[in-house]
């Protein structure tokens, strides 16, 4: 057995693991300050007078504020470095959790929690783009599934805490929480030693005008188009794939519970066991997707993560026991796992560095899309068609994505001397 001791003088001697340390434990935190906001819901209609159904969008809030913050961070990771991302995103973090516990109007709120999307943004955009830098690009599916993995880990912790918060000292409580981890991110952020930004420049283009300081904002054209011409349809999967993986996603967190309550006579508590069941299985798929992606090739986890949910969604409707539930729970669990930072190392993998940023900003921005628009679709098919319609309308979507990735997008990979040797 290794003594602590000697756990701690490895920690030292090895500049990777502090800074995978500092990574995971700031990634921990963020995911537990975002799980906080949801149990805090019924304490902000009572505290603000406003109906539930008002109090809700606080969530819709944060996630535009993630949407508008993507391309905005992608860009300034690209022409600053990950580092000033990881520390401005901390920073707008705490000012607006400060904000939020001082203001008295809710739509201000609603605003504060939108900047909080933005700041939350940044800081991803920048901890993803750090941890691509410092391992091999071998090692990528593991480091981000570890990303994920983790995330999704203190969202749940913070979930709790969240709600133990809310029901002792309020809502207000909550903000001071998410204060102090901003802060503390901040801190981990600083004792990160990355490595000097490099100025990866694509090569000027003749006749190319700059249009001024915040000429570099835009010209998404001119990023993709620095992608290797070879890999440019292969980006273009992996976007798709994600619009694909978010709105299937989205869609059966929306529907799944009407339909079984509707078509299956469900009560709340087995539709709550259904959703614990994917929750568990997408933890016990963390090592092992990033494993399979790495060892075996990324088209091994990203194919089953969108073949999978296809078909379960063709089969849901069909659904006549609340048994199947349990078994369609699990292939989405598994998929879930498996798409666990899968896509997104594909993505860094054909992305230049100097782009590298802003083409998974796009990604993610459009897969918000899906994420928007998915339960959009779903309700009303819902309300027109039934239930099951929704899962037979975008079912075929993930469906799609499987057939692209597995038989069109290229398999980008590339194996380290040591493996190959």
């Amino acid at each position: 057995m290794v003594s602590p001791g000697a756990a701690l003088r490895a920690v030292r001697e090895r500049p990777l693991v502090r800074q995978l340390i500092l990574l995971y434990s700031a990634t921990v935190l963020v995911g537990a300050g975002q799980g906080t906001l949801v149990p805090t819901i019924p304490a902000l209609d009572d505290a603000f007078g406003v109906s539930a159904g008002a109090a809700a969008q606080v969530i819709t809030a944060y996630g535009i504020g993630r949407f508008g913050g993507m391309v905005v961070g992608g860009t300034v990771v690209d022409r600053f470095g990950p580092r000033l991302a990881v520390t401005i995103g901390p920073m707008i973090l705490a000012a607006s959790a400060l904000a939020a516990l001082l203001t008295p109007w809710f739509v201000i709120l609603l605003g504060i929690v939108f900047i909080l999307g933005i700041g939350d943004a940044f800081w991803q955009m920048g901890r993803e783009i750090t941890g691509v830098e410092l391992v091999r690009s071998d090692q990528r599916g593991r480091l981000l599934s570890g990303f994920m993995g983790f995330h999704a880990v203190g969202q749940s912790t913070g979930a709790v805490v969240g709600g133990l918060i809310t029901d002792n000292f309020g809502y207000r409580g909550v903000f001071v929480f998410y204060l102090a981890v901003a802060l503390t991110v901040l801190v981990l952020g600083r004792m990160m030693v990355t490595p000097p930004h490099q100025r990866h420049e694509a090569p000027a283009r003749a006749g190319a005008v700059r249009r001024g300081p915040l000429a570099w904002v835009g010209g998404l054209r001119e990023v993709f188009l620095a992608i290797d011409p070879g890999l440019r349809l292969s980006y273009a999967i992996f976007v798709f794939a994600t619009l694909s993986m978010m709105t299937y996603r989205m869609v059966y967190q929306a529907i799944m519970p009407v339909y079984s309550a509707d078509e299956l006579g469900m009560s709340s508590t087995q539709v709550g066991l259904i959703f614990s069941i994917i929750g568990f299985c997408s933890l016990l798929m963390i090592v092992p997707s990033g494993l399979i992606s790495d060892k075996k090739g990324r088209k091994w986890a990203t194919v089953p993560s969108t073949l999978i949910p296809g078909v379960a969604f063709m089969l849901l409707p069909l659904s006549t026991v609340p048994l199947h539930m349990v078994f369609i729970g699990v292939g989405i669990g598994i998929a879930n796992g498996l798409s666990l930072g899968s896509i997104a190392t594909s993505t860094y993998d054909v992305s230049p560095p100097h782009v590298r940023g802003r083409l998974q900003a796009v990604r993610r921005t459009v897969a918000e899309v899906g994420g928007i628009g998915g339960p959009m679709l779903g309700g009303y098919l819902t309300n027109v068609h039934g239930p099951g319609m929704a899962f037979w309308a975008t079912g075929p979507l993930a469906l799609v994505a499987a057939v692209l990735l597995f038989f069109v997008a290229k398999e980008t990979l590339v194996r380290s001397r040591r493996e190959v040797g």
